[in-house]
């Protein structure tokens, strides 16, 4: 493995964070599987070499990390983030409910997977009571 870092023994696995910089890559190594699970190159562009998983996947969210706000949708904006310039569509942790984000203002984060699987259900409710406004009015047709 390239450039500094650390190594975690246990659950009969050794993996090691490397840390770099210049033409160094940075990622995990799995050194029991000799394999590199989750590795960036040295411009930091992301190399994907498996999945990840996780019980929950929080995003940094804060209003204060965007700007050019503007509405796409009653809920859903397109913004420009500070950082990096590009505009993305997505939700300000400000404006969603607080079962949904996490973090003190600044620095609030909004777990995404959780208000995908919200919207994903209203969808499917919107989609029912379309079905059955169809029905009644193809009946009345009749």
């Amino acid at each position: 493995m390239d450039g500094n870092g650390f190594t975690v023994q246990g659950m009969n696995r050794t993996m090691s964070f490397a840390i770099g910089s210049g033409n160094v890559n940075r990622g995990i190594y799995d050194s029991t599987a000799g394999k590199w699970i989750l590795m960036f190159d040295a411009s930091s562009t992301y190399l994907d070499f498996g999945n990840v998983y996780a019980p929950n996947y929080y995003v940094n969210s804060d209003r204060n990390k965007k700007h050019n706000i503007r509405n796409f949708s009653e809920h859903i904006r397109l913004f420009t983030l500070n950082d990096t310039g590009k505009d993305m569509y997505g939700v300000v942790a400000q404006e969603v409910a607080p079962m949904f984000r996490e973090g003190e203002e600044g620095h609030m984060t909004v777990n995404y997977s959780s208000v995908l699987a919200y919207y994903v259900g209203i969808l499917e409710n919107k989609n029912k009571e379309l079905e059955e406004r169809i029905k009644i009015l193809e009946s009345k047709l009749k």
